[in-house]
């Protein structure tokens, strides 16, 4: 589903003074990853590792420097409409909800924009609300649901048209233990180990990655710089910590 190979990414951060050239910074240096269907892929690093950036080349918003990959068999150069709407989009900082609009009536704008027949439309959006706890804040405006509910309302937009890979950039910011316990549980073992789909998943919290991937990757500036199963937990608790001293990471381990 996912085949990634050396991809960089540099975006040019403008200086205050208007008079000055925008400065560098690179948010990835050479990041190789693969990811399969069936599998949930947990994308773990701290702040500014690149993991969004990873995701939104993904999704198509943002094009790399160079480097090659594929999702699904199509060049990331070249996203087509039709692999768009394979792919499911969830961030960490989400802005892109009309707020005097109610949970219900942004979820039939975006359905329809997935051009979802209407009656089947209705019938998905009760689902969703009810697979993520929020049937009782449906008719109530965005603006005044909680940060956690938010979030909720975002998950379920993004697997509302079916989708085969879900790209979730921290699915649990501002949820509560029982959401997030919730939210983990549908994505591993309904979208992926019923639903044959294939999940990206990143956060900060090793905890949270160990709880819902098969596999993990760390990252750090911009690379992969390991790709385990669960149980090499002890491994990249040492390799965070390490990285937290400021020491590199191992090169023995070898990206997958």
């Amino acid at each position: 589903m996912i085949a990634l190979e050396n991809i960089s990414k540099t975006y040019r951060i403008p200086q205050i003074n208007p008079f000055r050239r925008s400065v560098p910074s690179q948010a990835l240096a050479g990041a190789t990853l693969t990811a399969s269907r069936g599998e949930t892929l947990a994308l773990v690093g701290r702040n500014g590792a690149g993991k969004s950036t990873l995701m939104k080349i993904l999704a198509g918003v943002v094009s790399p420097d160079s480097g090659t990959g594929t999702v699904d068999g199509c060049d990331i150069y070249r996203h087509s409409p039709a692999l768009k709407m394979k792919i499911g989009l969830m961030t960490g900082d989400e802005r892109s909800f009309y707020w005097r609009l109610s949970a219900r009536e942004n979820l039939k704008l975006f359905g329809a924009l997935h051009n979802i027949p209407p009656r089947e439309l209705s019938a998905r959006i009760d689902e969703a609300m009810e697979t993520f706890g929020i049937a009782d804040a449906a008719d109530r405006p965005m603006r005044t649901l909680s940060s956690g509910m938010k979030q909720r309302a975002a998950l379920a937009r993004a697997t509302l048209h079916r989708p085969a890979l879900l790209l979730l950039d921290e699915p649990n910011k501002g949820a509560d233990p029982v959401s997030a316990e919730r939210n983990a549980a549908f994505i591993r073992d309904e979208f992926v180990a019923r639903g044959g789909g294939c999940a990206l998943v990143a956060t900060h919290n090793l905890d949270e990655a160990l709880a819902i991937g098969s596999r993990v990757a760390l990252m750090e500036k911009g690379a992969v710089v390991f790709s385990g199963k669960p149980e090499s937990a002890e491994t990249l608790r040492e390799m965070m910590r390490r990285l937290e001293r400021g020491g590199g990471a191992d090169a023995r381990n070898t990206p997958s």
